[in-house]
């Protein structure tokens, strides 16, 4: 039994790891992003429709933040509430 749970710890804790490897991954990329047009921004030469264009892709690109923000913060929550609905079970059989 004690082995079985640690082979369950092992793999929960390989889950996170990547589940935080992904996570990371997908909050960098539209940071890097946003960094960049930000960056472009400061040339003087733009013509204003390189601006707008810009302006929209760092927009999309917060947006895109904000949504795997939201996500990862349903996804806690989820883990939350099942932890705490886990600990709640009761074997009725010892009742």
């Amino acid at each position: 039994v004690l082995g079985a749970q640690l082979m369950g710890e092992i793999k929960m804790n390989q889950r996170q790891s990547a589940f935080i490897a992904t996570v990371t991954h997908e909050l960098n990329s539209p940071l890097a992003s946003i960094k960049l047009y930000a960056q472009t921004l400061r040339n003087p030469g733009l013509t204003p429709e390189e601006r707008a264009r810009f302006l929209d892709t760092l927009l999309a690109d917060v947006e895109r933040l904000r949504a795997l923000i939201a996500n990862v913060l349903r996804a806690a929550q989820v883990e939350t509430d099942r932890l705490r609905l886990q600990r709640e079970r009761t074997d009725i059989r010892e009742h």
